[in-house]
C-alpha cells in the first residue's frame, strides 16, 4: 500500500499558501478599478470647484477612464 508523500492537512494548507499572493494581488487590482466609481458622486462639487458645467466634469472622467483602459494592457506588459 502506497502512502501519499504529503499528508492531506499539509497539502491543504501548502495550496492556502500559494493562493495568497494571488488573492492579495486580486485584491490590489480590485481596489484600483473601483477608484474610478469614486468620482461619480464627487461631481457636482468637482464641477462648482473648477466653474464648469457637470456635463464637462463627466466628460473629462469619462476621458480618464477610456485612456486608462487602453493604456492599462501596454503598461502591465
Amino acid at each position: 500500500m502506497d502512502s501519499p508523500s504529503t499528508p492531506p492537512v499539509a497539502a491543504a494548507v501548502q495550496a492556502r499558501l500559494r493562493r495568497g499572493p494571488y488573492a492579495s494581488v486580486f485584491l490590489l487590482l480590485f481596489l484600483f478599478g473601483t477608484e474610478t466609481f469614486l468620482v461619480s458622486p464627487l461631481l457636482p462639487t468637482i464641477a462648482d470647484d473648477l466653474d464648469i458645467s457637470e456635463q464637462a466634469a463627466a466628460y473629462s472622467v469619462t476621458a480618464y477612464v477610456l485612456v486608462y483602459a487602453v493604456c492599462a494592457p501596454s503598461s502591465a506588459w
